[in-house]
């Protein structure tokens, strides 16, 4: 994995308050690896996940990302799907508009409107886009929130929970949508709970039990 790393995070220590969640804490992701994070609730796998995009400093330790020749380089582009718990359903924007936030930035040769509905039909909700989304069911929203996630073909999918809400045939869909993008050559986290879900994907899976 050396000289394969996309990251590499080094006796880290990550918390809130007084209270370190993660402690000493290590980890090494390859490139183009699809890693399964498991464990309980309050385990840290959401921390861990904040720590990874840079919305939680690390108190101790390093956080280390590198380019495709094995040299340390800045952030690479990131897709996020956060809990779907953590969001506000009352806020109002529509579809579109949250799939499009995923293009913020994004400097790739592809038009975003292409992107754009190109995400939409693959987890099949492009007849979605111009609804509010305090109309959707909880396995609409998350799929429009994975929507965002991939829109723009980051390099590094962080993925929490993506089976949340979702039903039998809604589950599958974003499977595929994941294994899609994990064949192009994203670098994918899976966080879960559960780790039977997970290992059916996961090259390798860690526990923060």
């Amino acid at each position: 994995m050396e000289n394969n790393r996309l990251l590499s995070l080094r006796s880290a220590s990550v918390g809130y308050g007084n209270r370190d969640v993660l402690r000493d804490y290590s980890l090494d992701v390859a490139r183009g690896e699809l890693l399964g994070i498991v464990g309980r609730n309050g385990g840290g796998k959401s921390t861990l996940v904040k720590a990874l995009i840079g919305l939680l400093p690390l108190r101790t330790g390093s956080l280390t990302f590198y380019d495709r020749q094995g040299q340390p380089s800045i952030r690479p582009s990131i897709g996020y799907l956060p809990q779907l718990n953590r969001i506000d359903r009352a806020f109002p924007i529509q579809v579109g508009e949250v799939i499009g936030s995923g293009l913020t930035g994004y400097v790739g040769g592809e038009e975003p409107s292409v992107l754009l509905q190109r995400a939409a039909t693959d987890l099949q909700i492009a007849d979605l886009l111009p609804r509010p989304i305090s109309d959707l069911s909880g396995g609409q929203l998350q799929r429009v929130l994975l929507a965002r996630a991939i829109v723009s073909c980051p390099e590094l999918l962080i993925l929490d929970e993506p089976n949340s809400y979702l039903d039998e045939s809604a589950e599958l869909l974003v499977c595929e949508a994941i294994t899609q993008r994990h064949k192009q050559g994203a670098t994918i986290l899976l966080i879960s709970h559960d780790r039977e879900s997970v290992g059916q994907q996961a090259n390798r899976i860690i526990s923060l039990d």
